[in-house]
């Protein structure tokens, strides 16, 4: 089977009392008290390992379908319910690929037409080349996007429009968000690491000068604007200043073109691909202390300490400054600032000032993983390396007594 249960998991428990708690009503469906079967659903999702890497949605849709068709047949019971999530996994498996639109607009403007980018599974299109049919679409979404009925909808932004390819509409859309978002990371890196602080007042805008606009729908090939499928940023309150890239789109686009041959090129490719969504997406916040948490998280991801005590974290993300011990003791600061914020609800009215040198840290170690993550073998190469000695004499001295051990094992 596709497949399996969590072995640390006890899925019998929610099935026995999904069982227990079942009514057929008059029209012969099932029934369940609505909390109890939120509740039981939830265990069950998180007790099911598959075999391939699906989105949230589509896992749950399965165990949904298993429990419903296995409460029919009355066989609420593991195997019976394995089996047919298993068989929704392999349909799944071999539907066909089809093709997709994702459209929406970008806070950048040019005084030149930005010319398409080709992926390998994605290409993006922008401003003027965006197909006439789907920009027509554009009077409809205040009324798809609810909000926007009570919040101003960004009309100066670009336009964009993204051919993509899923087996599903949500599989199709994530492919092109997260294409976009790579690019967008890149970009944002380039720029946000020119930037190491910043002092503002007022209503609070995102760190990242390029961001995506409140709303991204999705289109069949034929521009067919697809209703009950599209992407909302929730914290969304206003439009922010449109960033004007006619100067610097050149010096972007030959960035990210090195930055991804590079990436292609390492054998830590989906840990930077992954903490590259991470960091552009953290940095799309407005609110700080959700921002730091974030940024910590994506420090952990790179330093891979997610389950490490936190002076692993501080201690690898410091080797790769020069000045170690200045370096640690900021990070060290910044820990108990996160640590504060987790278990006391604590962060104090710095925000700005702690994510901008949070910041400094992430961007440090993206552009280690980036210039340097090819010269290494693996990922836990890299941290053998993080976790050498940062004393330069130190690192000679050991580095003379391995060379004369070579040389004696080799006589």
């Amino acid at each position: 089977m596709c497949a399996q249960w969590k072995k640390d998991h006890n899925p019998a428990l929610p099935l026995a009392k999904l069982d227990a708690e079942k009514k057929i009503n008059s029209n012969g469906l099932v029934e369940y008290p609505f909390d109890s079967f939120d509740d039981c659903l939830e265990l069950l999702c998180s007790a099911v390992k598959f075999s391939s890497d699906l989105l949230e949605d589509t896992a749950r849709g399965f165990v949904y379908q298993a429990v419903h068709l296995a409460a029919k047949a009355n066989k609420l019971n593991q195997s019976y319910v394995l089996r047919e999530i298993s068989g929704k996994e392999e349909e799944y498996k071999n539907k066909p690929v089809l093709r997709f639109v994702m459209a929406g607009c970008i806070s950048i403007k040019s005084q030149h037409s930005l010319a398409t980018i080709q992926s390998s599974e994605c290409a993006i299109k922008f401003g003027l080349n965006v197909p006439k049919a789907i920009l027509k679409q554009e009077v409809r979404y205040p009324r798809i996007f609810l909000q926007a009925e009570s919040r101003e909808f960004p009309r100066e932004y670009l336009r964009f429009a993204i051919s993509t390819l899923g087996k599903s509409d949500s599989e199709a859309g994530w492919q092109a968000l997260d294409t976009l978002d790579y690019y967008r990371a890149l970009w944002n890196l380039r720029l946000n690491s020119q930037s190491p602080w910043r002092m503002s007042s007022g209503p609070i805008d995102p760190v990242n000068k390029i961001v995506l606009g409140p709303l991204q729908t999705l289109f069949s090939p034929d521009a067919t604007l697809i209703e009950d499928k599209w992407w909302n940023d929730r914290g969304y309150r206003r439009p922010q200043k449109v960033f004007d890239v006619t100067d610097l789109w050149k010096d972007l686009r030959k960035y990210d073109t090195w930055a991804r041959t590079k990436i292609n090129a390492s054998p830590c490719k989906d840990t930077i691909v992954d903490g590259l969504l991470r960091y552009v997406r953290a940095l799309d916040g407005r609110d700080y202390e959700a921002v730091f948490l974030k940024l910590w998280s994506v420090l952990e991801h790179f330093t891979q300490s997610t389950t490490e005590d936190k002076k692993v974290t501080i201690r690898r993300a410091a080797f790769v400054w020069k000045d170690y011990e200045f370096n640690k003791e900021i990070l060290l600061h910044l820990k108990e600032i996160r640590n504060n914020l987790v278990h006391l609800d604590r962060f104090g009215v710095r925000g700005e000032a702690v994510v901008y040198q949070l910041k400094r840290y992430v961007e440090a170690m993206l552009g280690f993983y980036i210039a340097s993550g090819g010269k290494f073998k693996s990922k836990e190469e890299i941290i053998r390396f993080l976790e050498l000695d940062p004393i330069r004499e130190t690192l000679s001295e050991r580095s003379r007594l391995i060379k004369r051990g070579i040389k004696f094992r080799s006589s």
